[in-house]
């Protein structure tokens, strides 16, 4: 058989070699270019895809598997994550031994998949308090999640005290569209079992992980082609993003029924524990950030919105109050802190920095001495 002359192998190599140097140029333009404000909707990195991290339980619904041990990767980011046997991020807790701790509840912001676990709301306001801090947060749970969470748990664990950290971003629609799910007691014990993830190619995944130019580049595709681009993962929260708008907030009385009816049950089951209960309100990047909010309004394709950025903390505040519960908002403390340049909310996710997270402990922190 014929070798290929010298002269082709020659070409062949320069083409290798100037498509490599090509995207490598590319690489560090994109890192030096600014994303746009839609990137936390439009990029779908989020760290919950990573296989073998959730798990579906027959009674509590998706839930961190147990012993799960791995690292989470994204562009600039490399964070490890440790599950323990009872389902929550960190390692296994201390035994009760009659000093007060607190079980944190909620959802992605909770969890903290973005950040070290040494940099979690939860371990940052151990590390103030200087008394065991319990993550129970989990991606994607809504109030209904976290009650249910609440009394796994609270009866394996015996915490002195909870707090709920609910993300007005989304929880209220979420809540809206479901309603309780009545557990025996004791609440059975977990029983995950694997959940079929996906696995992208090794190249898509490897760039989604790792390139800014790759982000830049579905972003512009998504800009060109909109919701006819089937392969970019997309969630709109149209619902929840109209509840910080003037149009849309006048909805709030019906939506907040639902959440009222999962507070209520959580208050009846903290009293009968006589435990302590804290609800903080954490705000969504838009409404923290009011660039932000323009940019989601055009990725929404809604036309001129006014926003109403406080309405939905200020509804749920109000709530929290008419039923006698301590509350904490979050929103004053993560704009200050947005305000001075400190990026308390990641670009590309949308989700806490590890500076936010350190804001909404010392926050909870200050709320927590207020119940003394």
């Amino acid at each position: 058989m014929s070798q290929p002359p010298p002269s082709l192998w020659k070409r062949l190599s320069l083409v290798l070699g100037g498509l490599v140097a090509g995207i490598l140029v590319a690489e560090i333009a994109a890192r030096r270019l600014p994303l746009p404000g839609e990137a936390h909707l439009a990029l779908g990195m989020a760290p919950a895809m990573e296989p073998g991290l959730f798990s579906m339980d027959p009674v509590y619904g998706l839930v961190p598997t147990p012993g799960f041990e791995g690292v989470l990767v994204s562009p600039g980011s490399r964070v490890p994550v440790r599950i323990n046997s009872l389902g929550m991020r960190g390692g296994e807790p201390p035994a009760a031994d009659g000093t007060d701790r607190w079980l944190l509840l909620g959802d992605s912001f909770t969890m903290g998949l973005q950040v070290r676990e040494e940099q979690t709301v939860a371990a940052q306001l151990e590390a103030t308090l200087d008394s065991p801090v319990l993550n129970g947060g989990v991606s994607g749970d809504d109030t209904w999640d976290s009650l249910a969470r609440y009394q796994l748990l609270s009866h394996a664990l015996r915490p002195s005290g909870v707090i709920l950290i609910l993300f007005a971003g989304n929880d209220l629609v979420d809540n809206s569209k479901r309603g309780p799910s009545r557990l025996p007691d004791p609440p059975p014990p977990l029983s995950p079992r694997a959940v079929a993830t996906p696995e992208p190619p090794w190249v898509t995944r490897t760039l989604r992980e790792r390139s800014l130019f790759y982000a830049h580049l579905r972003l512009l595709i998504h800009r060109l082609l909109g919701d006819g681009f089937p392969s970019l993962p997309i969630t709109t929260h149209h619902e929840g993003f109209a509840l910080f708008t003037q149009q849309g907030s006048a909805g709030l009385d019906g939506i907040l029924e639902h959440t009222r009816r999962a507070l209520d049950e959580l208050v009846d089951r903290t009293q009968a524990r006589q435990q302590a209960l804290l609800v903080a309100v954490a705000p969504p990047i838009y409404a923290v950030d009011s660039s932000r909010f323009d940019a989601t309004a055009r990725f929404l394709r809604l036309e001129d919105p006014t926003p109403a950025l406080d309405a939905p903390q200020q509804a749920l505040l109000s709530e929290l109050q008419d039923l006698g519960l301590p509350s904490c908002d979050l929103t004053t403390a993560l704009r200050g802190s947005h305000d001075a340049g400190d990026q308390p909310y990641l670009h590309l996710d949308g989700h806490w920095s590890a500076t936010g997270h350190a804001v909404a402990a010392q926050r909870l922190a200050w709320c927590l001495s207020e119940m003394e």
